[in-house]
C-alpha cells in the first residue's frame, strides 16, 4: 500500500462499491468516506425517483430499505475498511483506496449473514449508483449464465472493475463470482506466500 501511495492516493470520484453482509455506517473510520446520495437524504422519501427510498448511504437490496446494520456482523464493515477507512484521521487504519470513497450494498438475509442472495442485484445497483470498482467477497460453486451476463454487463458495457473472493478453503474448483469472465480473482497465501 505504501509503495502504491508514492504513485496515487486515490480520489474522492472514484467509489467502491461493497457488496456484502453488514454495514455499520456511522463507525467514525468510515463515515467520512461513504459516497452519499445527497438527492435522496434519508426520512424525505424517494426525492431522486431512483425507486430507492431514503437511499442516502447505500441499500440493502434483501430487504429493500436503507438500514445496512445486522447485529453482530463485522464481515461487511471489515472489507469497507480495508478498501476504503478513512485516512491519517488516528483512529483504526487506513484504507487501501485512501482517498476513495465507498458505497456499502447489503447483500445478505439477517437471519444467516453468510447467505448471500442478492449479490448480483447488488452489483447492477453499485454500476446504477457509479461505482468503479466493486468488489464482493462472496460466492459459491454454481456456475449462472444470468450472474455471467450480469459480471458482462458491468465489466464491457459499464467499464467497472469487478473484484471477487476465489473462496476460503484450498480448492481447485471454480467459485464464482471470482471465476467468471471479466472479474479479478483474488485468493489468500499463508506466511510461506503458498496458496491458502
Amino acid at each position: 500500500a505504501y509503495d502504491a501511495w508514492d504513485v496515487t492516493q486515490g480520489d474522492t470520484n472514484v467509489v467502491i462499491g461493497i457488496t456484502d453482509t453488514s454495514f455499520d455506517v456511522n463507525h467514525e473510520d468510515l463515515s467520512g468516506n461513504i459516497k452519499y446520495n445527497y438527492d435522496d437524504p434519508a426520512g424525505n422519501g424517494d426525492e431522486d425517483n431512483d425507486t430507492y427510498v431514503d437511499n442516502f448511504a447505500g441499500w440493502d437490496m434483501v430487504d429493500n430499505d436503507n438500514n445496512l446494520f445486522n447485529n453482530n456482523e463485522i464481515h461487511g464493515t471489515a472489507v469497507a475498511a480495508i478498501a476504503s477507512a478513512s485516512t491519517d484521521n488516528s483512529i483504526g487504519y487506513g484504507g487501501i483506496g485512501f482517498k476513495c470513497k465507498f458505497l456499502p450494498v447489503k447483500v445478505s438475509i439477517n437471519s444467516s449473514p453468510y447467505t448471500v442472495t442478492k449479490g448480483y442485484e447488488g452489483i447492477q445497483y453499485c454500476v446504477e449508483q457509479g461505482c468503479s470498482v466493486i468488489n464482493c467477497s462472496w460466492g459459491n460453486t454454481t456456475f449462472s449464465q444470468t450472474a455471467q451476463d450480469i459480471v458482462t454487463w458491468a465489466a464491457v458495457n459499464n467499464d467497472v472493475v469487478l473484484i471477487a473472493a476465489a473462496g476460503n478453503v484450498t480448492s481447485t474448483n471454480y467459485y464464482y463470482p471470482a471465476s467468471y469472465a471479466h472479474v479479478v480473482s483474488v485468493t489468500g497465501v499463508d506466511q510461506n506466500d503458498l496458496y491458502n
